[in-house]
């Protein structure tokens, strides 16, 4: 897999970014290296991906919804940029195994436990808005899971935010990755899928709790 074109596009978007954004980042050093990883943070806009891109030294996979692959130009686009094709009107096996191929092959990909765009009462941080399917992920494919909490992406809606005067705050907190949940036999896999849940949600919590603190303190 060839990551030539996620480079360009990441180096060209370093610009626009950098200069209109004054970002509170957290924690960027806690991302390992290499090795399989699933980065799952909550999902706050569409900008998303492009910071997170922005902030992490790794190489992104992600999943990319199948309108994003309507015709011959984004199907070349989203495939070279590493996306993974997602039918979010079904459960999606070949996407899991599109997942799983990637982490098997050491690489990083991010997913959204929300599974859409949440608003905070919805979402990670509240008994809500938490997919399964991530504690299933990371079991089968024995991928740590790195909490990522975002924090005012959706301030690049306003065409304002993207002038270099303009200073738009937003956070991005990186946590320390969490060890696969362990393997188990079926009598005991949703119990210990539930407890690895619960133990996503936590780091969440306080690492939401840890950016919006830094984010005072830089008066955000």
């Amino acid at each position: 897999m060839g990551d030539f074109l996620y480079r360009t596009v990441r180096f060209l978007t370093l610009v626009p970014f950098r200069t209109s954004g004054r970002p509170t980042v957290i924690g960027a050093d806690r991302i390992p290296r290499s090795g399989r990883l699933l980065m799952a943070p909550n999902h706050v806009s569409w900008y998303d991906i492009p910071l997170l891109a922005v902030h992490s030294r790794r190489v992104l996979d992600f999943l990319a919804t199948s309108k994003l692959y309507e015709g011959p130009v984004g199907r070349w686009f989203y495939g070279q940029m590493n996306g993974i094709r997602y039918d979010q009107s079904k459960p999606d096996s070949q996407a899991v195994r599109g997942m799983r191929s990637r982490l098997a092959h050491g690489r990083c990909v991010v997913i959204f436990p929300e599974g859409k765009l949440c608003r905070p009462e919805d979402s990670v941080f509240t008994t809500h808005g938490l997919h399964p399917g991530m504690a299933r992920l990371a079991l089968a494919a024995q991928a740590p899971v790195l909490p990522v909490v975002l924090v005012d992406t959706d301030v690049y809606r306003r065409f304002r935010a993207w002038m270099p005067i303009c200073g738009a705050r937003y956070g991005v907190a990186f946590g320390q990755p969490i060890p696969p949940p362990a393997h188990v036999g079926m009598a005991g896999r949703m119990a210990e899928a539930k407890r690895f849940e619960e133990e996503y949600r936590d780091h969440m919590r306080a690492l939401h709790e840890e950016l919006r603190q830094a984010m005072r303190s830089d008066g955000a």
